[in-house]
């Protein structure tokens, strides 16, 4: 049985600070393309949603200057959580649950389908059964109706999933025909898909995290998790902690880590205890410490 949190000794002598965050330098120059790229050629459109979790964190201080959005002509922004991969697995798992697995599209709904491949998750989002999709587009309804032609900012594009087949569905779900979006306007930060993990491989190195380890500071460093059913990690509840170290110890079945002991993750949370909530905050502020040193040399 994989053991509790509470199980472990936790006094203070015992616990260590975290290690300084390293952004690697492949990483940081990715990030300075992005966010140079960003503020030369911001686009056209009332706003932005920035996605959240990696995306937020990924543009972390971009809007922090009043006197750059000025000067660059930035869009407003707007988080908004929920349009992501994984509410598109929310409906893979419930077309499963209904025996509906051979009407998933295999290559997803992105750049490579068309609007009939698309159709039944649209349907889906339209009919907002869910309670995680009616949360994100209430998100949207909330924003002003001026502010309906829209772009999105984000950390990667991938298969254009998110792009061509999620956002859009949310946008018909919450405004019907009265919206503009044109996946062309939209603006990514990197280009690898792994920054996350490079940032925690690199920081974490003398540790030398295994994949289930990585996982759970991944997880950490984004501040928020987005299984459905799972409670907001809260630096003053230990079982948020404990919880989402179960998960990586015991659910989470990559490739490369099936021959991994699951206690390697409480390995982690042995060593560094409650100092692992402060993992988010600390990639922010290295992040935000980049981006000042983008604005600078411009």
């Amino acid at each position: 049985m994989t053991p509790e949190f509470s199980e472990f000794s936790n006094s203070q002598e015992k616990i260590t600070q975290l290690p300084e965050i390293v952004i690697p330098d492949n990483i940081r120059k990715e990030r300075k393309n992005g966010i140079r790229s960003l503020l030369d050629n911001p686009p056209h459109v009332d706003c932005m949603h920035v996605l959240g979790r990696s995306g937020t964190l990924a543009t972390t201080g971009i809007y922090d200057n009043a006197q750059v959005i000025d000067h660059y002509h930035l869009p407003p922004l707007f988080p908004i959580e929920g349009i992501g991969n994984e509410v598109w697995l929310e409906w893979k798992n419930m077309m499963r649950e209904e025996d509906l697995e051979d009407e998933i599209p295999e290559e997803g709904i992105g750049e490579f389908a068309d609007d009939g491949i698309r159709q039944p998750f649209m349907d889906w989002v339209i009919s907002a059964t869910s309670p995680r999709v009616q949360s994100t587009i209430a998100q949207l309804r909330s924003l002003p109706r001026a502010m309906r032609n829209v772009a999105l900012l984000d950390d990667i594009t991938q298969s254009g999933n998110v792009a061509v087949g999620i956002a859009p569905a949310y946008y018909k779900a919450a405004y019907g025909t009265d919206f503009q979006y044109n996946p062309e306007n939209n603006r990514y930060i990197f280009k690898s898909n792994d920054w996350i993990d490079q940032i925690i491989k690199a920081t974490f190195h003398r540790d030398l995290p295994d994949k289930r380890q990585t996982e759970l500071l991944v997880e950490l460093s984004k501040g928020t998790v987005d299984w459905p059913g799972f409670k907001q990690l809260s630096a003053n509840n230990i079982h948020s902690l404990d919880q989402l170290a179960h998960y990586c110890a015991t659910q989470y079945l990559g490739q490369e880590a099936r021959n991994i002991p699951p206690e390697t993750v409480y390995d982690l949370i042995q060593k560094y205890g409650l100092n692992l909530f402060r993992l988010h905050e600390g990639i922010k502020t290295e992040l935000r410490r980049h981006t000042a040193e983008i604005v600078q040399e411009k």
